[in-house]
């Protein structure tokens, strides 16, 4: 990349392009908005680019934390709801949940959320 420094701007504006054309393919679909997840509380109040760098560090995580960390912090599923769902012990969800915490906290910085 020429400059560095615009990367963010770059990604951000693949991002809006991407959502146009996904806006323009559904279009016609009808959304009842009840049926949508509601953002975490505690990502309310962050910026853009912090939630672009977790969703760069979510993306990088192995499919099954990934998936048990989305579950829990997202969808707010429980750790036994996850288990039934997945089929997986209470104690893996519980390992992957640790796993993958520690992996976004070292990728991301030990104190990157805790401000």
């Amino acid at each position: 990349m020429q400059k560095p420094a615009l990367f963010r701007t770059w990604l951000t504006r693949i991002l809006i392009r991407q959502c146009y054309r996904r806006y323009s393919e559904q279009a016609h679909e009808v959304c009842d908005l009840a049926d949508l997840p509601e953002m975490p509380t505690n990502l309310a109040n962050v910026s853009v680019d912090e939630k672009l760098d977790l969703l760069g560090g979510l993306k990088r995580l192995n499919d099954g934390y990934r998936q048990v960390l989305l579950m829990f912090y997202y969808n707010g599923l429980s750790i036994h709801e996850i288990s039934d769902l997945i089929g997986m012990p209470e104690n893996t969800v519980k390992s992957h949940l640790k796993r993958g915490k520690s992996q976004l906290k070292t990728w991301l910085g030990g104190d990157y959320f805790e401000k």
